[in-house]
Formats: C-alpha cells, sequence, structure tokens
C-alpha cells in the first residue's frame, strides 16, 4: 500500500475516472481525489509529483526557553 499521496494524468470517461494500471489495487479506502483539468488531450499517464503526508503537516513552533510576558502582549 502506498503511505504518501501520488498524481497522475488520466482521462475521464463517462465520469469514470481510470487509475492507472500500476497504481491499481495499492489504495486504502476512503481516498481523496483533487481533480484539475488540463487542455492536454493526451491519453497517457505520468506521475507528476509525488506528495507526503508532510506536505500537508500543520507548521510547528519552537517554544523552549520563550517566555511569555502578558503587560508586553497586551501593550501592543
Amino acid at each position: 500500500m502506498y503511505e504518501e499521496a501520488i498524481a497522475f494524468q488520466t482521462v475521464v470517461e463517462n465520469d469514470v475516472i481510470k487509475i492507472p494500471d500500476e497504481f491499481q489495487g495499492k489504495f486504502r479506502s476512503p481516498i481523496w481525489i483533487l481533480a484539475t483539468p488540463t487542455e492536454q488531450k493526451k491519453r497517457h499517464t505520468k506521475i507528476i509529483k509525488p506528495f507526503t503526508i508532510d506536505d500537508f503537516a500543520p507548521p510547528t513552533i519552537k517554544t523552549k526557553g520563550w517566555k511569555f510576558n502578558r503587560e508586553e502582549a497586551n501593550a501592543r
């Protein structure tokens, strides 16, 4: 099973999105689909850029050693 997101180009026929043979049976359910139109009319598929779960992770802030000053925060 794939642990990271993938991207591919394909053709939609009769409102059906065909998953390329190399990825069939590799997805767990449920999955997210993000579809964008393209002007290319080729019938081949290709991987554009693999995504990882870290691409969607929230930002982190290091607060070790940071001291909160309520008076300074309220003065702003």
